[in-house]
């Protein structure tokens, strides 16, 4: 774990991965994690931020299942542009969660516990 801490400094871009749809504090949940990661020097890509309607012209007009994959599929083209996945907790079952770290492993990407992120003594905001 050392070793990451080390070659992963100020200005890494990570990605939150967490779950979302089923749970109810997420968004707040994810700000939190987001503030504390970039207190420690990360540059971090929060999903609550990313806008599937640059990506989708057709987003607004699309419904349910459809909606939900076309979030994923934004969520996961900012994802390959980082360098590591912090994953937060898993309170619930998150089927987008799975999909981001099975992709994120299978690539090779370094996919830690948040909180083995940040460093040792910084107060986990959850």
């Amino acid at each position: 774990m050392g070793q990451f801490r080390n070659r992963y400094k100020y200005g890494t871009m990570l990605y939150l991965a967490g779950p979302i749809t089923s749970d109810k504090a997420a968004r707040k949940t994810f700000k939190k994690a987001q503030q504390a990661l970039e207190d420690a020097g990360y540059t971090v890509v929060n999903p609550f931020e990313i806008d599937p309607s640059r990506i989708f012209t057709d987003f607004f007009k699309l419904q349910g299942d459809e909606k939900e994959r076309a979030h994923l599929r934004a969520d996961i083209a900012e994802m390959m542009k980082c360098d590591g996945i912090a994953s937060l907790p898993l309170t619930t079952t998150s089927s987008g969660m799975a999909r981001e770290l099975h992709l994120a492993h299978s690539l090779n990407m370094t996919v830690m516990p948040f909180e083995w992120w940040i460093p040792r003594g910084t107060d986990v905001p959850f």
